[in-house]
């Protein structure tokens, strides 16, 4: 019996127009560069519902807060900003 194979999740703080290029580039690097299977998710203000985000220090800030019920408060995931 083999063992199943990880995957690494990793969140992406980013903005819902500006960081496309970034995305591509971080996308593509993630996955050049990685020796285990990994899963991405876009954290887009536009996609995480409505947050109050106004004291945050960029829109995205307070996203990193709902990876844990976003994995079901199991295991491990990377969370970073697109820049």
């Amino acid at each position: 019996m083999g063992r199943s194979k990880l995957i690494v999740k990793i969140f992406v703080g980013t903005s819902d127009e500006d960081d496309i290029v970034a995305e591509q580039t971080l996308e593509y690097t993630l996955k050049k560069h990685s020796s285990e299977p990994i899963e991405i998710t876009w954290m887009r203000p536009s996609n995480m519902g409505k947050w109050n985000n106004g004291s945050w220090g960029t829109p995205f800030t307070g996203f990193r807060w709902a990876i844990p019920s976003m994995c079901d408060f199991k295991g491990r995931a990377i969370y970073m900003d697109v820049d």
